[in-house]
């Protein structure tokens, strides 16, 4: 319902908790996962119109595995992470308000084979990720960043260097920069323009 000030789907210290086929629509938030949820795995959810978030995860908990997510249309972000998570893949954020794609402090995650366009502000930003690897994403047509990677302690490898592995990101047509990095950041194999 349009009016619900809510998630639609609320985990407050939910553990092993698997989302998957679902279509969660104009509330507050679509998934909000905090207190302390963990191991979350969530795949074929479609998140789209909320004041909020489509999805969030708040710090302290954490998830193992979101793939082929579609968060469209959310006043904030589409996907928000603020702690582990072990793959974020095959996942495509569109038209949302800050960002499309946000993950923090979510160390040796695969961000892979994802799609982040039309948002009004960052196409994906991944903060302090540590040993993660972010690859075969496309980013494009955002009015900020394509993609945002910042990083302290491990390296954060940004495609690969192996060309013929074909592990490149596609950052293009951004409002801002393609690729900004900072940090313990590897970048190579990608396509920006």
């Amino acid at each position: 319902h349009p009016a619900t000030v809510a998630p639609l789907v609320d985990l407050n210290d939910a553990d092993f908790v698997n989302l998957a086929h679902l279509g969660l629509v104009d509330a507050q938030y679509g998934v909000l996962s905090h207190g302390g949820s963990v191991n979350l795995a969530a795949t074929y959810l479609s998140l789209t119109g909320h004041a909020l978030d489509g999805l969030r995860i708040e710090s302290g908990s954490n998830a193992t595995s979101l793939t082929h997510l579609v968060a469209a249309d959310n006043q904030r972000y589409g996907i928000y992470v603020d702690g582990p998570v072990g793959t974020l893949s095959d996942s495509s954020a569109y038209r949302n308000g800050v960002a499309g794609m946000y993950l923090a402090n979510s160390a040796g995650s695969l961000v892979d084979n994802n799609r982040s366009y039309d948002n009004r502000g960052d196409g994906m930003v991944v903060l302090y990720a540590g040993p993660a690897h972010v690859q075969r994403n496309e980013s494009y047509n955002n009015r900020g960043r394509g993609l945002v990677v910042y990083n302290g302690a491990g390296v954060t490898v940004v495609g690969h260097d192996d060309l013929s592995l074909e592990l490149g990101n596609l950052v293009h047509d951004n409002g801002q920069t393609g690729i900004e990095a900072s940090g313990s950041v590897q970048i190579a194999g990608n396509v920006v323009h």
